[in-house]
């Protein structure tokens, strides 16, 4: 009996240790970042003090009311729970005062107010920063936190070294900077904290070019997977130092194409899409194949029955305008391609007809076609145009400016239309 109460006993005390233990991850982990991030977006944390699962490094996305979205970097001094704890306040005050006022400069500003206020806050770092996904503009500040890494298409990178001050309660209640930097599309920006590139023995701007070269390296990787792909890349044979947080996001390039469902459309809306995938940065094997893919999508989405133009991709083939069911003859079709670094998808649709996709995955990054263009990292999005280089003026009025790809005057990148 004595032995059998002992047992039960020991029994008890290690459920309430289990449930001690889950309820104190559960609010590490409500207190680090939000469960569920926003299409395009990836993120990784890891603790420099286990068997704790937050430190003073937190991430965090913010959906704004007009569609942009809020992200957030920070660093507070030190490890374990009393950054912790710091962490907490900071991340939930920064996230209050964003949608409050969504000018990453004064959120960072009246942060400093509140920043001064807490015991262990001072000399925070921060990025802050207000994503547009549907142009890739970026507004942003940084209170003495590194530098975004920018990596393109194309393989090169770039640093958002704009807006850059002092960290948090230094120097409380003087205005801070802003910068604008545009994503263009099939880009991935990386956002990380020190811990991810500092290294003993090393220079700082080391190791952020390793962490460039990381994201570049894992161009052809689904989203969900590149932030463990950077982290362990980077990882020192002893392990991190300090805690990490990476937050990572892909802008998608995004054509749309409205125009009447006859064959006579059909030469100009596959010159679109190739001028589009040229200017996208697609290599030249994967634009052949979806081109060729598109224009077959569009010819069956025509009238019954007609004959289409040959597609120059396809001599071997001339489409046929199958059709699949009865349609109006004033219809129209609408063609969506999205392409990121990671993917293409081409869908086409018709009102009262079958919605037609087709998807590519990722592409060797020695595919990539020479002589691709960079563009500044930080640049004022051009003047919008109208049509698409060798289309006629008004072709496709339903195009929308995306956001400069290649920095030269008239080489726009073209979006949804609203």
């Amino acid at each position: 009996m004595l032995l059998g109460g002992r047992l039960a006993q020991g029994l008890a005390r290690a459920q309430r240790i289990d449930q001690q233990r889950e309820t104190a991850i559960a609010l590490q982990r409500a207190i680090l970042g939000p469960d569920r991030l926003p299409p395009g977006f990836a993120a990784r944390y890891e603790p420099a003090t286990p068997p704790l699962e937050v430190g003073g490094d937190w991430y965090d996305t913010v959906p704004l009311p007009d569609g942009r979205i809020g992200i957030i970097v920070g660093d507070c001094v030190g490890r374990g729970l009393a950054a912790a704890s710091v962490m907490g306040q900071l991340r939930s005050a920064c996230r209050a005062l964003l949608l409050q006022d969504h000018s990453p400069a004064r959120t960072l500003a009246a942060l400093d107010a509140f920043a001064a206020a807490i015991p262990g806050a001072v000399c925070t770092t921060v990025f802050c920063g207000v994503l547009d996904p549907a142009t890739g503009v970026l507004r942003h500040s940084s209170a003495g936190h590194p530098p975004a890494v920018l990596a393109r298409a194309d393989g090169s990178t770039a640093l958002l070294e704009g807006g850059r001050a002092l960290p948090l309660a230094v120097r409380p209640g003087r205005p801070r900077p802003e910068a604008t930097a545009v994503l263009p599309g099939r880009s991935t920006l990386l956002l990380y904290t020190d811990g991810l590139v500092e290294r003993r023995r090393e220079g700082l701007a080391e190791g952020i070019a390793r962490a460039g070269r990381a994201v570049v390296a894992g161009a052809a990787l689904p989203t969900a997977d590149l932030p463990e792909h950077v982290t362990d890349l980077l990882r020192p044979a002893e392990g991190f130092e300090d805690d990490v947080a990476v937050l990572l996001y892909r802008q998608p390039a995004v054509l749309t194409l409205s125009f009447p469902a006859r064959p006579q459309e059909l030469p100009a809306a596959r010159a679109a899409l190739r001028a589009w995938l040229a200017e996208c940065g697609v290599p030249a094997g994967a634009a052949r194949e979806v081109s060729a893919a598109g224009a077959a999508a569009l010819a069956e989405s025509f009238a019954d029955g007609a004959e289409a133009p040959p597609d120059p991709d396809r001599p071997d083939r001339p489409d046929r305008l199958d059709g699949d069911g009865p349609r109006s003859p004033d219809g129209t079709v609408r063609l969506t391609a999205r392409a990121t670094a990671d993917r293409l998808r081409v869908t086409v649709t018709r009102a009262g007809a079958p919605r037609r996709w087709w998807s590519r995955p990722p592409c060797r990054r020695a595919e990539t076609a020479a002589g691709a263009r960079p563009e500044p990292a930080e640049a004022p999005a051009g003047p919008p145009v109208g049509a698409l280089p060798g289309l006629p003026p008004g072709s496709f009025p339903a195009f929308r400016p995306l956001g400069s790809l290649a920095g030269g005057p008239g080489s726009r990148l073209f979006g949804r239309s609203r």
